[in-house]
């Protein structure tokens, strides 16, 4: 996400200082904005290249987008001959409790961004496509030198086997649910601090009333690791291996931090 390119796809300017300028040309909207989205297309109508789109916004603060939202999109860009375009480096790899989160939406991106959990923490990324697209790219053009490794790739295919395995995914969803509602009960007692509980399977947010940091430190003490995408928002993005009661724990642990605070 460092690189000329994605940092000009990237909406947040603090990433761009000390690498400026970027690549022209790129024009962003709001999320599940449909008129700003049909207004750029009107605009720059079969100037659009492509559209690249996060199915849930993870360094935004966990925003999944609508169904309707992705269904324009896709629409849109098979009117004005646009790629659509999926980043799905924190949303892929089981993490929603589908191996892909736009199956959630039952459309197909052109592309597809996958990294971060596709080699289980080893350097390792890839780019999908549909077959009419990557003919495009001519053997070893779309490379590097260091890119492909070996002992990265093994990992992959081992991270593919097993969450392919029956029930796998299935139990990713149901935990995913069970610890949000289990944090929607935490909010109901808390509505002073909690202001929503959001997200999908194991990708999940909580955004505060206040600032969060004073929460992020509290759930240090109780050796839980989150992180802080926005001042206000805590994320969580537990190991899809999570049993219920580390779910029980985290809860309870941060109970404990809001009756400190």
């Amino acid at each position: 996400g460092r690189t000329m390119g994605a940092l000009s796809a990237t909406g947040q300017p603090k990433y761009w200082e000390g690498f400026e300028p970027l690549v022209p040309g790129v024009v962003f909207i709001p999320p599940n904005d449909s008129e700003a989205l049909k207004s750029v297309f009107s605009e720059y109508s079969n100037k659009v290249c492509a559209l690249i789109l996060e199915p849930i916004q993870g360094e935004g603060g966990v925003y999944p987008l609508t169904k309707n939202f992705i269904l324009l999109a896709k629409e849109l860009c098979e009117k004005h001959k646009a790629l659509l375009i999926f980043d799905e480096v924190q949303t892929g790899i089981g993490r929603t409790g589908k191996l892909f989160a736009y199956e959630h939406f039952g459309i197909e991106p052109d592309l597809l961004c996958s990294s971060k959990a596709l080699a289980n923490g080893l350097p390792l990324s890839a780019l999908l496509g549909k077959k009419e697209v990557m003919a495009h790219l001519t053997p070893g053009s779309h490379a590097s030198t260091f890119g492909g490794n070996p002992i990265a790739c093994a990992v992959a295919l081992e991270v593919l086997n097993i969450i392919s395995e029956d029930g796998f995914l299935e139990e990713v969803s149901l935990k995913g649910k069970v610890l949000k509602e289990k944090l929607n009960e935490l909010a109901k007692e808390h509505k002073d601090l909690i202001k929503e509980v959001r997200g999908v399977g194991l990708l999940l947010a909580i955004e505060f009333n206040i600032p969060a940091e004073k929460i992020f430190k509290g759930l240090l003490e109780e050796r839980v690791l989150a992180t802080m995408p926005k001042p206000n928002i805590i994320r969580l993005i537990p190991p899809l291996i999570i049993n219920y009661r580390e779910i029980d724990y985290f809860v309870e642990a941060l109970n404990r931090v809001f009756k400190r605070i």
